[in-house]
């Protein structure tokens, strides 16, 4: 993906007043798309044919195929080179603890966290896009329309995300097994309880 070439294309920024393990444990997984993001993913990107790598690394990785096998439809020029599989559907990283980054055939999308305590960070989310990509007629309104969209898809998310912080607080959370379509969440807190455990 020549990420040391990407340049930003477009940045959207949020004050979050919740844990940012919440976010990147919606960040990881895709099961939430069929009630979350019903128009957005689960259309081309059903939540039941996603699949987490177990990495036993300290990285997460899940990949979230086009239904059918299709190409997934890009705003730019996808870059040459990149895998005939990458061009159906898209991946999604955490680099521990909390580098988030949506792969896709035409872009980068990186969520940074800048974690200020416990149950407040900034997110910001840059979309970078490589140069070579921009070659294609309005690329300024593709630009815009990339960020709109980044900018929708958080907003769904925030619902879900503020929802699971209030049920962390409430006292009578409990912990509970992981769905099967968890399993970058779970290489997550693997990594954590590891940490954790370090003198």
């Amino acid at each position: 993906w020549k990420m040391d070439e990407l340049e930003i294309a477009g940045r959207v920024e949020f004050d979050q007043p919740y844990n940012w393990k919440v976010l990147a444990d919606n960040f990881m997984e895709a099961y939430h798309h069929f009630a979350i993001h019903p128009e957005t993913f689960e259309p081309n990107y059903p939540a039941a044919i996603s699949r987490a790598e177990e990495t036993n690394a300290p990285w997460a990785a899940l990949r979230m195929p086009h239904k059918d096998g299709a190409l997934s439809e890009t705003l730019f020029q996808p870059l040459d080179g990149i895998p005939d599989g990458a061009r159906r559907g898209f991946s999604v990283f955490n680099v521990y603890p909390s580098m988030l980054l949506a792969v896709l055939a035409d872009s980068v999308i990186w969520y940074r966290m800048e974690i200020d305590s416990v149950d407040r960070f900034k997110l910001t989310i840059y979309l970078l896009v490589h140069p070579q990509a921009l070659d294609v007629p309005d690329a300024e309104a593709l630009k815009t329309f990339l960020r709109e969209g980044a900018y929708a898809v958080h907003m769904e998310d925030i619902a879900a995300c503020d929802g699971v912080q209030r049920g962390l607080m409430s006292g009578s959370a409990r912990a509970g097994r992981l769905s099967h379509l968890e399993g970058a969440i779970h290489e997550h807190q693997k990594w954590l309880m590891a940490e954790l455990a370090r003198p």
